[in-house]
């Protein structure tokens, strides 16, 4: 996943956090700031500690105490360098560290907490383990320490050790990453990773103007083009102005994604230039070569161009213009996330309590449906184990007890995972974990559930405190509540990511291995040479230089990446 990629997963997750309080914050965490955040064998390495003498009580109980009590060693790379901690604390020192201590009976030595890639690596690089750490999870050190016989196989203990809840969480994808992360069908490394569903695009629309203007509801691509023209033709706002525009387009050229709100008219045309998918011989093929089904797509954009229904000054524009620009009221159309309401449209809705927005599916330019992509693994971190280590199992309790003290029906929220207070990130003074897949939606399934029956005695914490502020926006109107509603409300935002799932219209991508050599050395700047080329076609360029492009990308690194990921592809395929 490309560094554009990762900066919209953690977008994601900050939002999580902000609105659910009660799930987890960031990807590797650069911010600790709360309220806006969701080999060849190493015998006996120096910094790691062994068990305490005596005979250690181990059973099966996922969260049986050590007694007497056993010694581990750790490196928490979670913890960022403006991580805040309250006097005398420290990542050796807190209350997660205690915690292992009081009810596991886990004495955990944390040797040093950063998220400095290169502290890690000359780490890795010297042999010198301690017995837990985490790795990047797009990071090629996973595989070399694999395969140089350096971490524990953590198949069996997982299997035994792991609670019921770890195991639920771990597979709600169906196993998909679980068993995307294991070499040669084991288990070397615990993943904590981002459900990639929660990123699925929708049309967000002024719902206000459409029915002001008796538009119809987009199904088709033509719809889309029709609105966004009347949008921009036909005043809207009803200032007397030619000032409104119909698609709102922001991003970074500089960015390996830098347009990704524009993805969704190519899905239109079943284009999917983001992923790895398969062609008629069964061959793996990156999506954007795919040039008889991207240049219809980039045709249509070009016409809505020249039509001034997308902004003239669109390949000038920064991601972070994204809210200053829609507050402005002056846009009507714009693909996004489900959190939108949230961030950038509240400031809309703040300003003009007369504005609506309404998610809508993403749509298709001919009678087949268009699908939505969810890239390869998203793995955040992969939390490892040296080989040797003397008790592996009791990673899994630790993983156990931080998924119940984060997502257990018991779970404090201000003592384990953000302190408001304090303006701490807690959650991440733990040394292995977990993310909670599938939250949105569950809550929006039994939001409404609750509205329908009027009965919320089965909602959590974080479901009531949602369900309460949709409530209160529906019968009061209160501004401040209604990115919930939006959101989780009838009809709200998250409906679509269960309506592409159970209409089968997601698309898996087909390569879900780590990044091969060739990916890593070029698929970034082949990706930013994609946003130079749609740039130019979009705003004038004969659509035909796209061949030219597509010819270039093998050239330049495009066929040593479809070769590795071909290899990859057949070694692994089921």
């Amino acid at each position: 996943m490309g560094d554009g990629s990762m900066k919209r997963v953690a977008y994601v997750l900050a939002t999580v956090v902000a609105l659910t309080s009660l799930t987890l914050a960031g990807c590797s965490g650069n911010n600790d700031n709360a309220s806006t955040t969701p080999q060849s064998q190493s015998d006996a390495p120096s910094s790691s500690s062994s068990a305490s003498t005596g005979t250690v009580a181990v059973d099966a109980d996922p969260f049986g105490k050590y007694d007497p009590p056993i010694k581990m060693t750790a490196v928490n790379t979670l913890i960022a360098g403006n991580a805040k901690f309250l006097p005398g604390e420290s990542p050796s020192n807190n209350i997660w560290i205690k915690t292992y201590a009081d009810e596991l009976g886990i004495d955990v030595n944390v040797l040093w907490g950063s998220d400095n890639v290169d502290k890690l690596t000359l780490m890795v690089a010297s042999g010198d383990l301690p017995d837990i750490f985490a790795l990047p999870g797009d990071s090629t050190m996973f595989d070399q320490l694999v395969d140089q016989g350096q971490l524990a196989d953590l198949t069996d203990v997982y299997e035994k050790y792991a609670s019921p809840l770890v195991k639920d969480l771990m597979t709600r994808d169906g196993g998909r990453t679980l068993e995307g992360s294991k070499r040669n069908g084991r288990m070397y490394s615990i993943p904590r990773w981002h459900d990639p569903i929660d990123a699925s695009l929708v049309l967000w629309v002024r719902e206000d103007w459409r029915v002001k203007l008796s538009l119809p509801e987009p199904k088709t691509m033509d719809d889309v083009v029709a609105i966004a023209n009347a949008f921009a033709t036909q005043d809207p706002d009803g200032n007397n102005k030619a000032d409104t525009t119909g698609l709102y387009v922001s991003g970074d050229g500089t960015e390996p994604d830098g347009y990704y709100n524009l993805d969704p008219i190519f899905y239109g045309f079943h284009a999917y230039p983001n992923s790895w998918v398969e062609d008629a011989s069964g061959k793996l093929v990156y999506g954007k070569t795919q040039a008889d089904v991207m240049k219809p797509a980039l045709k249509m954009l070009q016409d809505m161009y020249k039509n001034k229904l997308i902004p003239k000054e669109f390949a000038l524009k920064k991601g972070e213009q994204l809210e200053e620009d829609t507050a402005q009221g002056k846009y009507g159309l714009i693909y996004g996330e489900y959190y939108f309401p949230d961030y950038p449209l509240r400031s809309l809705k703040q300003a003009d309590p007369k504005s609506d927005w309404k998610a809508y599916a993403i749509v298709s330019a001919d009678d087949r449906q268009a699908k939505m992509p969810v890239p390869g693994l998203e793995i955040l971190n992969r939390f490892v184990v040296r080989k040797n280590a003397e008790h592996p199992e009791a990673v899994i309790k630790m993983l156990n007890l931080a998924t119940e003290k984060l997502f257990g029906p018991n779970a404090d929220y201000a003592k384990y995972n953000i302190d408001a207070q304090t303006n701490r990130s807690i959650w991440k003074y733990t040394v292995v974990q977990q993310l909670m897949p599938r939250q949105e939606d569950n809550k929006y399934v039994n939001i409404n559930k609750a509205l329908e029956t009027k009965i919320t005695s089965s909602l959590t914490t974080i479901e009531k405190d949602a369900y309460d502020k949709v409530v209160d926006y529906m019968n009061n109107g209160t501004l401040d509540n209604w990115p919930y509603f939006a959101m989780y409300g009838p009809g709200g935002s998250i409906r679509h990511h269960l309506e592409y799932e159970k209409d089968g219209r997601l698309l898996y991508d087909k390569f879900t291995g780590t990044l091969t050599p060739a990916m890593i050395e070029n698929k970034d700047a082949l990706d930013v040479r994609f946003n130079d080329v749609l740039v130019k076609i979009i705003m004038g360029s004969d659509v035909n230089e796209y061949d030219k492009f597509v010819e270039d990308w093998y050239k330049l690194g495009g066929d040593k990446m479809t070769q590795e990921a071909n290899a990859w592809y057949t070694a692994n395929k089921k």
